[in-house]
C-alpha cells in the first residue's frame, strides 16, 4: 500500500524563504532598469511548483504493512522513491550562466515516480509518526500517472511565462513613450523623426540608455513607431489618447498586441493600427 507521513513538511515559512530569497536574486540579476522575464517566469513557476507539491516535504512511501521491533520500537518497514530537492538558486545560476538557454524548469517539480525508479529503505517509528493520510492500496499505474506532473504543469508554466513576457513588453513601451515626451518637452512640443524604429531611437537614447528596451523580449523585434507622427507637434494631434505612438511588430498568439499610446498610457489590443 501507499502511504504519506505528514510528520516531516517543511511548513509555510520555509518555502515562503526560498521563494523571497529567489525573488531577491530575480531582481538584481537583470541589473538597474533591465527586465529579465525568465527570472520572472521562474518566480512564478516556483511559487506554482509549491502550490503543486513540488516543495513540499511530505514524504510517500510504500509498505506492505509488515513491521519490526528491535529495542522495544515498533517500527513500519518502508520504502521510499529517492528524489532530489528543487534548488531554485543553482537554476538561476545557470540561467546566468547561459541567458540565451531556456531554462530547465522541470527541476522545480518533485521527482517523477517511474517503474524503473530506485528505492530506499525506511523504517518509520510508529511512536514518532504524528499522521499517516493517503493510506491506500498500491496501483503501479496509478502511482506512476500521479508521478507525472510535468505534463500536468507544463501549460501552467508555458503561461507563466507568457505573461512575464508581456509584462515585460507592456514596460518596455511605457519608458519608451515616456522617453518620446521628454524629448518633447525639450524640443518645442514636437515628437522626435518616425520615420523607421531606428529614428525615434537615435532621438531618446540619451533619455532612456537601455538598447533592450527597444525591442520585445522575446521575438526581439523591434517596437514600431508612427511614421504619421514624426516630428509632429503633439497640440496637433487631438486625440492623444487614442493614437497609437510605438507598438509591437507582431500580435502575440491571442491576437493581440501591446500598443503604447500618446498621452503614455499602454494597454493591449486586437484592432488594427490606426496611424492617424
Amino acid at each position: 500500500m501507499s502511504v504519506r507521513d505528514t510528520t516531516t513538511f517543511g511548513g509555510f515559512e520555509d518555502r515562503m524563504n526560498q521563494i523571497m530569497q529567489m525573488g531577491m536574486l530575480a531582481g538584481m540579476s537583470g541589473g538597474a532598469g533591465k527586465k529579465n522575464p525568465d527570472m520572472d517566469a521562474m518566480l512564478g513557476m516556483m511559487f506554482l511548483s509549491n502550490l503543486f507539491g513540488g516543495g513540499s516535504n511530505a514524504s510517500v512511501y510504500d509498505t506492505q504493512g509488515r513491521t519490526v521491533t528491535p529495542g522495544g520500537e515498533t517500527f513500519l518497514i518502508a520504502y521510499t522513491l529517492q528524489k532530489k530537492q528543487p534548488n531554485p538558486m543553482t537554476l538561476m545560476a545557470q540561467a546566468q550562466q547561459n541567458p540565451n538557454k531556456e531554462p530547465d524548469f522541470g527541476q522545480l517539480l518533485a521527482a517523477k515516480r517511474t517503474s524503473e525508479g530506485s528505492l530506499s529503505l525506511a523504517l518509520l517509528n510508529l511512536k514518532t509518526i504524528s499522521r499517516l493520510t493517503e493510506i491506500r492500496p498500491f496501483d503501479l499505474n496509478q502511482e506512476l500517472a500521479e508521478g507525472d506532473t510535468g505534463s500536468i504543469l507544463a501549460p501552467v508554466f508555458q503561461q507563466a511565462r507568457e505573461n512575464a513576457v508581456e509584462t515585460s513588453s507592456i514596460s518596455n513601451l511605457k519608458q519608451l513613450a515616456l522617453g518620446v515626451l521628454m524629448y518633447s518637452q525639450d524640443n518645442n512640443e514636437k515628437l522626435p523623426p518616425m520615420k523607421d524604429p531606428s529614428a525615434p531611437k537615435k532621438a531618446i537614447d540619451p533619455y532612456v540608455k537601455n538598447d533592450e528596451l527597444f525591442v520585445h523580449p522575446q521575438t526581439k523585434e523591434p517596437y514600431q513607431p508612427n511614421v504619421n507622427l514624426s516630428r509632429k507637434s503633439l497640440a496637433a494631434i487631438s486625440r492623444p489618447a487614442e493614437t497609437p505612438l510605438l507598438y509591437e511588430a507582431s500580435p502575440g498568439p491571442d491576437g493581440m498586441r501591446a500598443v503604447a499610446y500618446v498621452d503614455g498610457h499602454v494597454k493591449k489590443s486586437r484592432k488594427p493600427i490606426s496611424r492617424a
